[in-house]
């Protein structure tokens, strides 16, 4: 009976208890202190865990070491911040913007809002004035 020792129900203790140590060093080596922890955090490491149960430490530290050279990065962001979008530096990491570094510019130029709301003013224009010679037409009659 001296072998009883009370394991997680699911048990990802040791897979638990990994990576969370590799949070930790991934912290200090970011921020250059303790990383914090309590609850919040270990209930955004678990939900990632099982969603993310094939995620192996190789690529999880790879993923961090994406996320801590992004520069849409918080300074000292806790892990309970950063865990639940961690996936979104599995493949590169992200400009100030949150895209990757070869992302093309997506808004159109200031030209083009510029010419697109003066082609809306016209037409709208064009339509009031018929409008209103439809309406004094009627009038007429």
């Amino acid at each position: 009976m001296n072998d009883f020792t009370l394991s997680s129900p699911d048990g990802t203790t040791n897979r638990f208890q990994e990576f969370r140590a590799i949070i930790e060093r991934f912290y200090r080596w970011r921020w250059n202190q303790e990383c914090p922890w309590d609850g919040s955090e270990a209930k955004q490491l678990s939900s990632f865990l099982k969603a993310s149960p094939t995620v192996d430490v190789k690529d999880f530290k790879l993923w961090l070491k994406r996320y801590g050279e992004s520069e849409d990065i918080k300074p000292g962001e806790r892990p309970r911040c950063f865990l639940p979008k961690i996936h979104n530096y599995s493949v590169v990491p992200l400009d100030r913007y949150g895209r990757s570094a070869g992302a093309t510019k997506t808004k159109p130029s200031w030209q083009q809002v510029e010419s697109q709301s003066d082609k809306e003013f016209r037409e709208n224009a064009v339509l009031r004035a018929r409008a209103l010679k439809e309406r004094g037409a009627a009038d007429a009659k």
